[in-house]
């Protein structure tokens, strides 16, 4: 069994109910106690692509758990590809919103 597989995966579930309870602060409760399904299903709401990289570093991770591989050809490079766009796409978020919000404060002052 790959561990390091696993422990991505593991990583990933924090990283997108952390997500969601950010984008949802009064939803934080339930999102925490949610599936990983279910939670990479709400980030389709905000971009279907989204879901298709959790779900592949899901795949990947829960693979190497399994004692016949499900995906044999899929590996921990293939998961960090899909990983690292997640990551980068939340940073990308996260970073325009704090943006949005130095903006909106700053305009005001202005006026």
């Amino acid at each position: 069994m790959n561990l390091h597989l696993w422990v991505y995966r593991k990583a990933l579930e924090f990283l997108v109910k952390d997500f969601l309870s950010y984008l949802y602060p009064k939803e934080a409760g339930t999102i925490k106690n949610e599936w990983l399904g279910t939670c990479i299903k709400r980030l389709s709401t905000l971009n279907p692509i989204l879901n298709a990289n959790a779900t592949m570093v899901t795949w990947i991770g829960n693979n190497s758990t399994h004692y016949n591989k499900l995906h044999p050809e899929l590996n921990i490079d293939d998961l960090k590809k899909y990983l690292d766009v997640l990551t980068a796409y939340i940073a990308f978020y996260v970073q325009g919103k704090e943006g949005e919000k130095y903006i909106d404060e700053h305009s005001s002052k202005k006026k």
